[in-house]
């Protein structure tokens, strides 16, 4: 075979994933560098795996359209210190393929430039590892094309196989712990075992004769002490500085430093007792894609996820709760007088307040209550079972007592428990505290630890902006939230003046009147506009509530759609705010930056 096609190529890399997959257990079983974690295996499998879905859910028509989807995969998906190797080793692969079908010589040369990138991908490379492995087979392919035998890549495959093989065994006796143990490299065999599987992708068939020539043995125990706890792996783009200047200003918080730049985006992999300051140094330098942070002291057997507990007042919607499994802890609402007559049983809390506005003098107003700590106990419990850690997130400590009860309950926790939850009042409610939310999500989904969460969440709470507006300013004032007289109150409903609200440091405090005939919804679209003069042509990313009026909502929606607000999220407003707001009332809040 003197070419082979894209096809061929794919089949090479989905071969390669199986091979893998197949053999994980036993790269994890000889893994004891860089850290006796065991999950070399795991980390090149799940680096793989995603390079295997791209091509076997998408229609590839040519050599370049590959190199695009296995690229953004490998970037996306590589994980630990293989993974990047790996990615680094492909980056170079694709490098200079811009015909559809390779020959011997660009076959040879992409495995030349794989092997260069593979090297530059690693800040301090050290013999006897993958990195020998994958020179090897390179050079093993430049050796016998130069000989000129045989014009067969298949023949030249097998050729770079055997010296990788060679190079491999090799590994055991460079490097003083793998010879105490007895073992190889372990990326080094998932390396070679890749190479089978490129063997398989063209042939159908691969080599008979054993990777390693001794048995794979559990490796003796021993002790070793990690001096970098943690590792830290980030996807980023649109960066700020090059490569190297990352790498200059990163190098002195860790070792095992990895980075691989490919299709305008960079993967960086370090190993740090600094976590918080990697994280910090790396969101400086360009747009986060994706950041994850593990304790290798810990280990795979540790819960690394995090749950998500928020009181009623963030006005979630059952599609989110229900996706991200959340756990929302109610308000306690009633309306004592009006609760127990039959005509109003049916009755929703809006068109109750609708009905009565004017009659509250013979049947009052309706109350709200905190959740009790017992309520947040039970939330953190149940969150518990099934996270590693719990952040919970509550209504403004200046508009509820939400936030103490969930400190209350977090003391009724064993020693052990109270560690892992983290109670957070960012003095957000409602949209605000919807965004927040999205955002800590996101952040979850990108493998933040809570601090580094937190971190990002107060940051982030600086830039949110909430205004709110309604029909009739008397339920805020009944509900403690302004102290307006009786006049003044009498003055604004004779002028039909619209009361437009905001938060500031946690409270709800007036923002400005809207005078003349207008509706609600356009005074609040105007305010919104205004406050956004100088966002230019970013996406602003907007929530937007509603107390029972879809009409606002929907010319609020129409109003700023061409404009750059990105609604996220909307929702009915819950009732425990609807109750102080009044019904019809909207709210929006926005990441103004």
């Amino acid at each position: 075979m003197k070419t082979i096609s894209h096809e061929h190529v794919k089949n090479m890399f989905i071969n390669a994933f199986i091979q893998v997959k197949n053999n994980k257990e036993k790269i994890n079983m000889i893994n004891v560098f860089p850290v006796p974690d065991q999950d070399t295996g795991n980390n090149l499998t799940i680096t793989l795996e995603a390079v295997n879905n791209v091509l076997i859910n998408n229609q590839i028509k040519n050599l370049k359209e590959l190199k695009n989807l296995v690229l953004d995969a490998a970037l996306t998906s590589a994980s630990g210190n293989i993974g990047v190797i790996i990615t680094g080793f492909l980056s170079g692969f694709f490098i200079n393929l811009e015909t559809d079908e390779m020959e011997k010589e660009s076959f040879t040369q992409a495995f030349v430039n794989g092997s260069k990138k593979a090297y530059e991908s690693i800040q301090d490379p050290i013999e006897g590892t993958v990195l020998d492995v994958i020179k090897s087979a390179a050079h093993g392919l430049k050796q016998e094309l130069e000989k000129k035998e045989n014009d067969s890549i298949i023949y030249l495959l097998e050729k770079a196989i055997f010296s990788a093989k060679d190079a491999l065994d090799k590994t055991q006796n460079k490097m003083k712990l793998y010879k105490k143990v007895s073992v190889v490299d372990a990326g080094g065999y998932g390396f070679v075992l890749m190479l089978e599987g490129f063997l398989i992708g063209i042939t159908g068939k691969k080599i008979e004769e054993e990777i390693i020539d001794k048995p794979l043995i559990k490796p003796k125990s021993f002790i070793q002490i990690l001096s970098k706890r943690y590792e830290v792996v980030s996807l980023l783009e649109n960066l700020k500085i090059n490569k190297k200047t990352i790498a200059e200003k990163i190098n002195n918080l860790g070792d095992s430093l990895d980075m691989v730049e490919a299709n305008n985006k960079l993967k960086i992999h370090i190993h740090t007792d600094y976590p918080d300051d990697v994280v910090d140094l790396i969101s400086s330098v360009g747009t986060v894609i994706q950041m994850k942070t593990v304790d290798m002291v810990k280990g795979n057997g540790v819960k690394k996820s995090i749950g998500i507990i928020t009181d009623e007042a963030a006005g979630l919607s059952q599609e989110l709760i229900i996706k991200e499994d959340i756990f929302v802890v109610p308000f306690t609402t009633s309306w004592e007088k009006v609760d127990k007559l039959k005509e109003f049983s049916k009755k929703n809390i809006y068109d109750k307040m609708r009905s009565l506005s004017k009659k509250t003098d013979i049947y009052g107003w309706p109350k709200t209550s905190q959740p009790s700590p017992k309520m947040y106990h039970k939330a953190f419990e149940e969150q518990l079972k099934k996270y590693g850690n719990v952040l919970c997130f509550t209504i403004s400590s200046q508009l509820s007592g939400s936030y103490n009860s969930a400190i209350q309950a977090k003391s009724m926790l064993s020693a052990e428990n109270r560690k892992r939850v983290f109670i957070t009042d960012l003095r957000q409610a409602s949209a605000s505290q919807t965004i927040l939310i999205i955002k800590a999500v996101e952040l979850i989904e990108k493998e933040y630890t809570v601090g580094q969460i937190e971190k990002q969440l107060e940051k982030l709470s600086e830039k949110i902006q909430l205004f709110g507006v309604t029909e009739n300013i008397t339920w805020l004032i009944q509900g403690g939230r302004f102290t307006f007289g009786k006049s003044f109150i009498n003055l604004i409903r004779f002028f039909k003046i619209t009361p437009i609200v905001t938060l500031k440091n946690g409270k709800i405090v007036l923002y400005k009147f809207g005078f003349f005939k207008k509706t609600i919804a356009d005074f609040l679209s105007g305010v919104v506009k205004n406050a956004n003069k100088m966002s230019g042509n970013q996406k602003i990313e907007t929530v937007i509530h509603h107390a029972d009026n879809k009409i606002g909502l929907n010319q609020v929606k129409s109003k700023l759609k061409n404009s750059n607000f990105l609604f996220i999220n909307e929702n009915l407003l819950p009732e425990v705010l609807s109750i102080h707001t009044g019904p019809d009332s909207l709210i929006v809040a926005f990441i103004n930056n």
